[in-house]
This record gives C-alpha cells, sequence and structure tokens, in this order.
C-alpha cells in the first residue's frame, strides 16, 4: 500500500502559506507476519523529498505557485526521536518498571504545532502504549484534516516507524488524556520548540540534535544493536529504523553501513550485546542523530 507523508502549515496573517507533501511511500501491512513480505516491495526509488509549495496571497489571486525547499519539512524524523522515544507498551500515562518487549513493534505520531512569536511549540501525539497504528485507518488520515480538528498552524503525519529498542522505563507520556485522529487512539508523547532561525539545520543527516525526553532505553543482553560512531569516537545507538525512504527490516539493518553516505571520520557498526545497556535520559534530555533514511539513533 502506498501513502503520502503531507505537512500543512497556516501561518499568521500576513504571511505565506506553506504546505509540503513527501511522495509516495512504500508503507507496511497492519498485520507484523506479512510485514516482511511488504517491505520487499519496497525500493530505492522511494525518497523522501524535502520540498513544498509556497503561496503568498498575490499569488493565490494570480493562480501562481512557487516551489522552494522547505526544510520544516524534514523534521519528521527528529520528531520522531523525540516522541518515540516517551512512549512504552504500558498504559497511557504509566511510570515505573520496565515495559514489555518494544523491539521491531510499530508506531505512528502526529506532530501539532502552533506559532509562539519566532518559535513553532509542537505537540507530538503518539500511538504507542495504544494501539499499534492500523494501516486501514493511518492512510486515510491527511494533514488538513488533522489541521482542522485541531486548529493548529503545523501538521505532520510520520509513520510507520519501528522499534530497535528491547524496553523502556520511565514516563509513558506527558499527558496521558487519549485523543482520537481518525479512528486512532493517540496521548501527547513529547512536545518541542524549534526555534524559526534554526529549522533549517533541522532533520539533517549526520548532525545531532538534543530533544526533551524523560525515558530510559533498555538494550538486552544477546540482541543486537546498530550503532553510529563519530569523529570523536561517540556512539550513537539505534533507537527506531524507518521505512518512509528505504524498504527495511531489522534484518536487513546488518547490513545497513554498506548502504549509507558516512561524512568523513564517521563510521557504522553493529555487535551483539554481551551485557545490557541502559542509555539514559539526561536532566530530560537527549541528543540525537539520523542517517541518510531517517534512522534515528541516540547517544549512548
Amino acid at each position: 500500500m502506498k501513502s503520502q507523508v503531507q505537512i500543512l502549515l497556516r501561518p499568521p496573517p500576513n504571511q505565506p502559506e506553506i504546505s509540503a507533501t513527501l511522495p509516495l511511500l512504500d508503507e507496511l501491512g497492519g498485520r507484523p507476519q506479512a510485514r516482511a513480505a511488504e517491505q520487499g516491495r519496497g525500493g530505492a526509488g522511494a525518497r523522501r523529498r524535502c520540498t513544498s509549495t509556497a503561496r503568498s496571497p498575490a499569488g493565490r489571486m494570480a493562480g501562481t505557485m512557487k516551489l522552494r525547499r522547505v526544510p520544516l519539512s524534514c523534521l519528521l524524523p527528529l520528531l520522531a526521536a523525540a516522541c518515540g522515544s516517551l512512549g512504552g507498551t504500558g498504559g497511557a500515562g504509566a511510570t515505573g518498571g520496565a515495559s514489555a518487549s518494544l523491539r521491531d513493534s510499530r508506531f505512528c505520531e502526529i506532530q501539532v504545532g502552533t506559532a509562539q512569536g519566532s518559535t513553532l511549540h509542537i505537540d507530538v501525539y503518539s500511538t504507542q502504549s495504544l494501539d499499534d497504528c492500523p494501516e486501514d485507518a493511518w492512510s486515510k488520515l491527511t494533514a488538513a484534516s488533522i489541521q482542522a480538528q485541531t486548529m493548529s498552524q503545523f501538521v505532520a503525519l510520520d509513520g510507520p516507524r519501528y522499534w530497535v529498542v528491547d524496553s523502556l522505563q520511565g514516563s509513558v507520556a506527558l499527558d496521558p488524556t487519549v485523543q482520537t485522529f481518525g479512528g486512532i487512539e493517540m496521548h501527547e508523547s513529547a512536545a518541542l520548540d524549534v526555534a524559526a532561525g534554526a529549522s533549517s539545520t533541522v532533520g539533517m543527516p549526520y548532525l545531532p540534535h538534543t530533544v526533551e525526553r524523560h525515558s530510559d532505553y533498555h538494550y538486552l543482553a544477546g540482541e543486537p544493536v546498530y550503532e553510529l560512531v563519530d569523529p570523536s569516537a561517540k556512539a550513537y545507538v539505534m533507537q527506531s529504523y524507518s521505512t518512509q525512504d528505504k524498504a527495511q527490516t531489522e534484518a536487513s539493518l546488518a547490513g545497513l553501513g554498506a548502504a549509507l553516505t558516512l561524512p568523513s571520520g564517521w563510521s557504522f557498526r553493529t555487535r551483539v550485546l554481551t551485557t545490557t545497556l541502559v542509555e539514559q535520559a539526561t536532566n530530560g534530555s537527549a541528543v540525537v542523530v539520523l542517517d541518510d533514511f531517517a534512522n534515528n539513533y541516540v547517544l549512548e
């Protein structure tokens, strides 16, 4: 099944209207047992484009449009790093012990933003701990319908993604109140403030960013992990993989290094843990980085 990831921005008065549509992507079916076969139908051509249509008030009257690149449309993977990291498999709002196994489980997100001066405040809603984001319902959602429902200025749909974490420990949701979008139950998992002047760097691969997070990641002994190592020997461990830029399964991640275009001094490695790895948030935040295919990693 193919779908689009859509972004729609409704600006303050007298500002250009921005919309962005990411191209058709190979999506995954709702049944886990069908996932591997369906992922095989993807291909290298399923690439994300961070392009948009900007339409000024004068342009609307004249019926003309100007195409330009909008870095904000690249925000989706970074938001996934922030909001997915707060999910869990326990009940909404649960805290305390490590959750049940997450590895290779599916989740989806919706980001809803409002302009606050020069800052875009984004509330992130996730299906994590509520359901596995049914494909039939997810494929029918649009940014425009969510924007109308929430009366917001920014809406982005991002999903599905798949965890490479075994369990989480800590807060599941910022707000446990369940919201329903197109029949899909979600709760608020994170909130981000993006400075307008820094939006051009958001979503760029191999550029670390700090995100809000209140949970710890547990990677169990005996399980594989996939890591990026930067020029200063800092290691980032993968937290989730995306199927939006590249057809992937967890089994295919071992060979990911050959497909990446790594900057000078960066390397990719995989290993099987001999002891459990716990990646802890520091003062409610974590440093994350993306690769070429929007897979996200967190600093160990």
